[in-house]
């Protein structure tokens, strides 16, 4: 699961250990992946009750550099918070209004230009793999 916060991006998988590839996942814990640091610790910083004493592991093999792994229920409850503290009527503005330009800011425009083709303008009918008509 992809998840673009204010205090950053983070994708939310299974817990699992670096060292033991092949290892089945643990899916009473999950790992919150970072591709900045910086990300994960100004989680950290909002929630310091749930991840202040987890630390950020790091490897510069994996497809994401850093993470913390905690039970599900933690992660659970750090999502619902987040979306409990939702304030603002648009989302990139809001990460310009706390951060500026910056390159999280940049990537975040990329992200919804890349999915606005998805979009189909309203009437238009799209034939489905299985034949059936979407409209």
């Amino acid at each position: 699961m992809w998840i673009a916060l204010i205090p950053g991006f983070v994708s939310i998988s299974c817990g699992r250990h670096l060292d033991q590839p092949g290892k089945p996942v643990d899916v009473g814990t999950l790992m919150l992946r970072a591709r900045l640091r910086l990300h994960l610790e100004r989680l950290q910083q909002r929630h310091p009750d749930l991840l202040g004493g987890k630390v950020i592991q790091e490897s510069e093999s994996a497809d994401y550099r850093f993470r913390i792994v905690a039970p599900k229920a933690v992660v659970a409850a750090l999502v619902s918070r987040e979306v409990l503290a939702i304030e603002y009527a648009n989302f990139k503005s809001e990460v310009f209004a706390v951060e500026g330009r910056s390159p999280y800011e940049v990537a975040l425009h990329r992200v919804w230009s890349d999915f606005l083709p998805l979009q189909r303008p309203p009437g238009r009918t799209v034939g489905r793999p299985d034949g059936a008509q979407d409209s």
